[in-house]
C-alpha cells in the first residue's frame, strides 16, 4: 500500500491501483500506517484493473520517495511537496515498491454536476489513447497513432452533436464576434497556451451549389438549419466555440479520443470495450451506426442527425464516428503523418495539448460521410488538414470545462 499526504496531515492508506475512473478504489485508515485496514470500498463501479495505472514520478515507482501524481491540470511545482496540490493532484509516498495515483477528486465525476444545454459530460480520469493497430497499418502498424499511452484529464463538457447550420447561423448574423488577439483559449497541463492569433480570421462557409455538398446556404436561408455545418475552416470552428460559449473551444485530441473511445479503448464509440487494436470492417459500420461510405451502404451526404442510440458514444454524444470530421485544437506531431513511432510522447501527462501557432495544420477527427475505408472512422484515426481548409467533409463541435 501507498500513503496519500493530504492537506490535513492524515495519511490515508490506499488500494494502489489507479487515477481514475471508472474503477479506482480508496481504503481509509489511522494516520498509523500500522493499523489495520479496513475492506476496500469502491467508488464508481469498482473493478480492479489487470496492470495497476501509475501516474507517480511519471510511472516510475520507487520505494520510499515522495513522488507527484498527476491526475489533470498541470503538475505540483514540487514533487515532495506533502500537501495536496491544484484540484486533481495528489502527492503519494511509495512504500515497498507499490503505490499508483489514486483518489482523484470529486470534480472528475459527472453525477455531481449538470450539463450546459446541448452539451453532456465526460468525466475526468486517466484514458489509454493511441494504437498498434497491427491489423490496420501492417506490418508495422499506424505510426502516427504509436505508442499507445496515458493521459489524465480533467472532467469537461462536450457538444452532444456537430454544431448546426442554425448555431452557426445565429452566431454569423449576429456579427461573428471573435476573441481578441492574446485572448488565451486554452492551457494544458504542462503549461502550453493556445492564445488567439490576430491572422486567425473567421470566414464564411462555402455556400452550397449543384457541385458540392455544402450545407450553408447562406446566413438568411433557414432551410438546412437542422443540418451540421460544413466548409468551415479551423480559425472559423475555435471563434465560434470560444464567443458563443462561456470558456468554449475545440475539444483537444485528448479529449476527443477519451469521448471516442469511451476511456475503455473502443474501436469506434459504439464498440465493445477493449476493441482498439481489433481490424475495423464496413460491416461495422451500417447507416443506423455511422453516417458514412465505408459501411457500404452509401448513406449519403450530411444529413440531419438521428436519435439513434446505436449511433450515441458511452456519454451521450452522436456521430464521433462518420457524418462530418471534425476540427481539434492539436497541430501534427513531428514529422506530421510519417513519424517514425514516436508520434505520441513517452511519458505520461495530463489535459495534454500539442500546439504551435505558427504550424499551418490542425488535427481532424472522426471520419466522414464520404470515407470509403472503415478505419477512418476509428476513435484512434488522425488526420491533419491545413487549417484554412474548407470541405464538405469537416464540421466541429464545441467543448468547456
Amino acid at each position: 500500500m501507498g500513503q496519500l499526504a493530504i492537506a490535513s496531515g492524515v495519511a490515508v492508506s490506499v488500494l494502489a491501483v489507479c487515477c481514475g475512473w471508472p474503477d479506482y478504489q480508496l481504503r481509509t485508515a489511522g494516520t498509523d500506517a500500522g493499523d489495520a485496514e479496513p475492506e476496500a470500498a469502491p467508488l464508481e463501479d469498482a473493478a480492479p484493473y489487470d496492470v495497476p495505472v501509475a501516474f507517480c514520478n511519471d510511472g516510475g515507482l520507487r520505494s520510499g520517495e515522495a513522488v507527484l501524481c498527476a491526475c489533470s491540470g498541470a503538475p505540483l511545482d514540487d514533487a515532495g511537496d506533502a500537501e495536496v496540490g491544484p484540484i486533481g493532484h495528489q502527492t503519494c509516498t511509495l512504500e515497498g515498491g507499490v503505490g499508483a495515483c489514486v483518489g482523484c477528486p470529486p470534480t472528475t465525476a459527472c453525477d455531481t454536476v449538470t450539463a450546459p444545454p446541448g452539451m453532456t459530460c465526460v468525466p475526468g480520469g486517466v484514458a489509454v489513447l493511441g494504437a498498434s493497430n497491427l491489423n490496420v497499418c501492417p506490418p508495422a502498424g499506424c505510426a502516427v497513432e504509436q505508442p499507445e499511452h496515458s493521459v489524465a484529464l480533467t472532467r469537461f463538457f462536450l457538444d452532444e452533436r456537430e454544431v448546426s447550420v442554425k448555431r452557426f447561423r445565429d452566431w454569423w448574423r449576429n456579427g461573428h464576434v471573435t476573441p481578441k488577439p492574446g485572448d488565451v483559449i486554452f492551457t494544458a497541463g504542462d503549461g502550453i497556451t493556445v492564445t488567439w492569433q490576430e491572422s486567425w480570421t473567421p470566414t464564411e462557409p462555402v455556400v452550397r451549389d449543384d457541385a458540392n455538398a455544402a450545407t450553408w446556404l447562406g446566413a438568411d436561408v433557414p432551410d438546412n438549419d437542422a443540418l451540421p455545418i460544413n466548409f468551415v475552416d479551423w480559425p472559423t470552428a475555435l471563434a465560434f466555440c470560444a464567443s458563443t460559449i462561456s470558456g468554449g473551444r475545440l475539444p483537444t485530441e485528448a479529449e476527443w479520443e477519451a469521448a471516442a473511445s469511451g476511456r475503455e479503448g473502443r474501436l469506434f464509440p459504439f464498440s465493445a470495450p477493449g476493441s482498439r487494436n481489433d481490424a475495423p470492417t464496413a460491416a461495422m459500420l451500417p447507416c443506423s451506426r455511422a453516417n458514412s461510405a465505408a459501411g457500404g451502404s452509401e448513406c449519403g451526404p450530411p444529413v440531419a442527425p438521428t436519435s439513434s442510440p446505436d449511433r450515441m458514444s458511452r456519454d451521450g454524444a452522436w456521430d464521433l464516428a462518420g457524418s462530418l470530421a471534425e476540427w481539434v485544437i492539436d497541430v501534427p506531431p513531428p514529422g506530421a503523418l510519417s513519424c517514425p513511432g514516436n508520434c505520441y510522447p513517452t511519458t505520461p501527462s495530463a489535459d495534454p495539448v500539442l500546439f504551435v501557432a505558427e504550424i499551418a495544420k490542425r488535427g481532424v477527427r472522426g471520419g466522414a460521410w464520404n470515407d470509403t475505408q472503415p478505419r477512418s472512422l476509428r476513435a484512434q484515426a488522425r488526420d491533419f488538414r491545413p487549417l484554412t481548409d474548407k470541405t464538405s467533409a469537416i464540421g466541429f463541435r464545441c467543448v468547456k470545462r
